[in-house]
């Protein structure tokens, strides 16, 4: 007898979005968006779950998946169930979950940025991340510190107060030189 992953289903700050948490790797590292099942050319993963109708993003990291239905959509439980049934048949199909995934860099800059992208990385993207949501580090302009959010994160009501009062507090306590954040695209 073979053991089957184990599938958890989570809720998320985000009332559109849920996290579903998997007992297996599915990416070594970071996080994979996609807004559209056009963008999930090299992830079979998003591309099952984008066949569930409603289905507006998928994010994949490294042992959760969060989907986030369209404006309107609710999450009735026959959708959970098909929802985690996609990453069931995903999980048994020995595919990749996202083809271009690969391992992090090491960390070699020690400067401002460096010390910027470690917080994010060691404290602020695990945090994120029981939300079923993803931080992403896009820059340093001046002392802002540019980021971007996805999965629940992306599209969640609470995601400017999380910008503020988490993240934003964090790093300017923790790095003098940072003025403040800015959230991108």
């Amino acid at each position: 007898m073979t053991d089957r992953p184990s599938i958890q289903t989570l809720s998320t700050p985000n009332p559109a979005a849920l996290m579903f948490r998997v007992s297996e790797v599915l990416v070594p590292s970071g996080t994979y968006t996609y807004e559209r099942a056009e963008e999930a050319s090299d992830s079979s993963l998003a591309r099952r779950l984008f066949a569930i109708e409603g289905t507006e993003q998928v994010m994949v990291a490294r042992d959760f998946v969060t989907v986030t239905r369209q404006d309107g959509e609710a999450w009735e439980p026959v959708v959970v169930e098909a929802v985690e049934q996609a990453i069931g048949a995903f999980l048994a199909s020995g595919d990749l979950a996202v083809e271009r995934a690969v391992a992090p860099p090491a960390l070699t800059d020690s400067g401002l940025e460096g010390r910027v992208r470690d917080l994010i990385d060691r404290a602020i993207a695990p945090a994120l991340a029981n939300d079923g949501g993803s931080i992403e580090f896009v820059g340093i302009d001046d002392g802002f510190v540019r980021v971007r959010l996805s999965g629940a994160c992306g599209t969640c009501p609470h995601a400017t107060a999380t910008l503020t009062y988490g993240v934003q507090r964090y790093l300017m306590e923790n790095v003098p030189e940072v003025k403040g954040v800015v959230r991108v695209g």
